[in-house]
This record gives structure tokens, sequence and C-alpha cells, in this order.
């Protein structure tokens, strides 16, 4: 028959024994879980039922177990005990084993029943050894230090398959412990070395998360590629621990026939993407080549990517994703498109032009011909689309002389009014349209850009 006996927990340092003292234990036997108390003597005490369980005052009941009996152990020497969930994590199997005999325990006599009388009777002392406790720490196993990630030419984000381990934990510990990851991408493409690069602040946090587990799949909501930071943190045995690794995510260019088929049949989309980065949406080669840094614009007035977009500032999406890049670059060439429809008949209107129709009449009825109608025509289709090319780069600092930016075409003017094909036998005057001068345009942004982009010759795969 097993022996009831007191217990004294030792510290067992690689050999040196160290009497446990003012430290909270929790033991685990036949799957009953409760925590102990080892007071300032090593007396190890019970909860004694009244009080506040996180006060080690409140612990002051002897606490009798069996020499031999197997149990699952650990212990803190925090201000209050872990809960079960934490601790449990850490239970190592130990056995109860004979410490003192009876007659040289030194330990406090129980006084028990026996017979018709109390008499005083001394208990055994067990002894349980549990290993000098070791910092925890963390330390993610996956990914590796440095390691890099591709956003691949699809485009789409990589997955990342995380894995931390707890050094110095029991075996198989990590399966029951709450970690929470915490990921962040962060790059600014000019002082993070890209040439001509924006001086910008691209970042992305993603939700932390919790998981119950070594093992962690990040995914990313968003594109973004640059400096990748991932932290790992947990509450071990009363202590947050945290750790973390950084890497890098690159981009991959497309593959120009996928490109070219997203882009579909608008062959003046396909010549301004070609011109503006030969399908480059990163600083690599055409075709999967790769590079932390999205293709900057030569100007360095902040345009990235396959379309070069500058004005508006390009989102971080349309920065690191070729497809979203794509698709800005198409709604700005659309919205240029409703613009350089609308111009002649806007043109119309404007009070420069009204005054100066008003001065043509003027000069007629001074000798003796009747007032005109004065019509602007619309622009042909190749001109609105020459003008469409010229919105999307950007109009420029110049200013027609009707107090308008300079578009592709202007009015042919007659001094100081608009030149006119002139019917009079229905008292019409037609103005006329001429392209600007290359030399007309100044030295803002690309005065040759409309042939440079008619010009282009792009491929298709």
């Amino acid at each position: 028959m097993a022996s009831t006996c007191k217990l004294m927990v030792v510290v067992n340092d690689n050999g040196l024994l160290t009497k446990l003292a003012s430290a909270w234990i929790y033991w685990r036997d036949q799957g009953a879980f409760q925590v102990l108390r080892a007071d300032s003597q090593g007396v190890i005490r019970a909860f004694s039922g009244s009080g506040d369980a996180a006060d080690p005052g409140s612990y002051g009941q002897l606490f009798l177990t069996e020499e031999g009996r197997q149990v699952d152990v650990c212990m803190t020497q925090t201000a209050a005990p872990v809960t079960q969930k934490d601790a449990e994590a850490f239970l190592l199997p130990r056995t109860v084993i004979h410490g003192l005999s009876e007659d040289s325990a030194t330990e406090p006599s129980v006084i028990a029943p026996g017979g018709a009388t109390n008499t005083i009777r001394r208990v055994p002392l067990g002894r349980l050894d549990v290993p000098a406790p070791l910092p925890l720490t963390l330390n993610i196993v996956a990914p590796t230090a440095n390691q890099q990630f591709l956003i691949d030419p699809t485009p789409a984000m990589p997955t990342i398959q995380a894995k931390v381990k707890v050094v110095n934990a029991p075996a198989g510990a990590e399966t029951r412990i709450n970690f929470t990851w915490e990921v962040e991408v962060r790059f600014n493409p000019s002082t993070d070395g890209c040439a001509n690069g924006p001086s910008r602040n691209f970042a992305l946090v993603v939700p932390s998360a919790q998981q119950l587990g070594d093992s962690h799949t990040i995914t990313f909501p968003s594109f973004i590629g640059g400096n990748l930071l991932i932290k790992v943190s947990a509450v071990l045995l009363g202590q947050k621990v945290t750790a973390q690794v950084t890497g890098t995510i690159l981009g991959a260019n497309p593959q120009i026939a996928s490109l070219r088929a997203a882009i579909g049949a608008d062959d003046t989309l396909a010549r301004i993407g070609f011109h503006e980065s030969g399908y480059r949406q990163f600083a690599a080669a055409t075709n999967g080549g790769t590079n932390v840094c999205p293709l900057g614009s030569g100007d360095r007035l902040g345009g990235v990517g396959i379309f070069q977009l500058t004005n508006p500032a390009p989102t971080v999406e349309q920065a690191w994703s070729w497809a979203a890049n794509l698709a800005a670059g198409r709604a700005h060439l659309h919205a240029a498109r409703a613009t350089a429809h609308a111009f002649p008949h806007q043109l119309a209107g404007r009070p420069v032009f009204v005054s100066a129709v008003a001065t043509i009449n003027a000069q007629r009825a001074a000798s003796g011909h009747a007032a005109l109608t004065v019509v602007i025509p619309p622009w042909t289709a190749a001109q609105e689309e020459d003008d469409a090319i010229r919105g999307y780069n950007g109009y420029g600092s110049q200013h027609d002389v009707f107090g308008g930016v300079l578009r592709e075409f202007r009015l042919v003017m007659n001094g100081n009014v608009p030149a006119l094909n002139v019917n009079e036998s229905t008292r019409v005057g037609t103005a006329m349209w001429e392209r600007v001068p290359v030399a007309a345009r100044g030295t803002s942004g690309d005065p040759n850009y409309v042939n440079n982009v008619n010009n282009a010759n792009p491929p298709t795969s």
C-alpha cells in the first residue's frame, strides 16, 4: 500500500539540489489539475478553500500525496499563478520518490486520529524533483531570416507558411499554446535604393491573428512588396515572449502574352503601356524578371509601373500589382478620351472665344456684311484619340489663346480671332483645327509624346 507523505519539491540543476520555496506549483494527478504553493520554508500547501486564489496567503492547507505517485508538474515564481491553460503546455511527468524517513523528518508533524485518543504521528516526506527552469524563448523556424518571397506574374501575393518553436519547453508544448502573429510590409522606393523611385512610404499592416499551435499560414489582403517583418508572441508561464524575422517580397514582371491578353483590343492602351515602361511593372527584365523595386519614372515625378501612373499618385496596389496598374491606366485613358470628345463643344462656350466671335461680327458689320454663326467642328476620331494620348501624359504648362491648357490641336488663328471658312449663303463661319507643332509645346513633359506613342511597336509575347 502506498505511503501517504508530505511533499518537498527539489530543483535539480545538473545534480545541484535546491529546495523550492516561494513558488507556484501546477499539479495534475490522474487528470485532476490544481495549483499548489511552496511557502517561504518550502512547505507545499494547497488552497484553503476561501480567499483569493491568487494570494499566497490563501494557501494554508498542508498538501499530502503518496510515494510513487505518477503526476505531471511544473512551477513558476511569478507574483500570481498562471492559468491552467497556460500551465498545461509545460507540465512534465514526474514520480514522487522517498524523501526523508519518518524518524528523521524535520518537517512539522500532523495530528491524526489514532484509536480512542488522538496521537501525534510523523508523516514521511516525499520528494519531487523538477529541472532547473531555463528561460523560455520563441524561435521562428520558418520562414528563415532574410528569405525572399515573390509576387508572381499572375499576379498573386505569396502565401507564407510560418512556424515557431518554444525553446526550453517540453516537446510538443506548442500544440497547446496560443500564439499571436503580426505581419507588416513597408517600403520606400527612394530610401530603399530604387532608381527613380518616389519618396513615398508604402505600407501594409496585416490584421493580427491568434493561432493555436506552432504553424500559421500568412496571407495578404492586398498587394505590396518590400521589407517584410513577421512577429510572433505568446504568454509563456505568465511572461510575454516575442520573436521576429525579416525578409523581402519581390515582384515579378508579367508575361507579355498575359498582359496583352488583359489589355485586349485597345491598341492605343497597348502602345502607351509599351512606350511608358517596355511592359515592365518592376525594374527587371520583361517576361518574369524580378526585383523589389517597382519601375519608377525617369522624370522622378512619382510615376510607377507599366503605365507610369503619376497624377493622381498610384496606390500601393497599383505600385505592386500590374493588373491594378493596368486597370488604373485604362481608366486614365478612358477619362482622357471623354475629355477629348467634349473639348470642341466646351471651347465654343469660353468667354474669350465668345468675345472673339463678337469681334468678327463687329468687323463684318462695319464693312456691311451680315453677322455669322461661328461653328467649331468636332474632332475626328483620330484627332480625339491623339488628344486623349496627349491628355494621358498631361497637357503641360502651355496655354492656348482662349485661356485653357494647350491641347493636341488648336484653332487656326487670323490675328486675334479664329480663321474661318465662310459660307455667305448660309452665313456660317466654320473654324479650322491644326496640330500644335512640337516646337510650340515648350519643354514640360514630353513634347513629342503623341508621336512617340503612335510610333511604338509593342510585342505580343
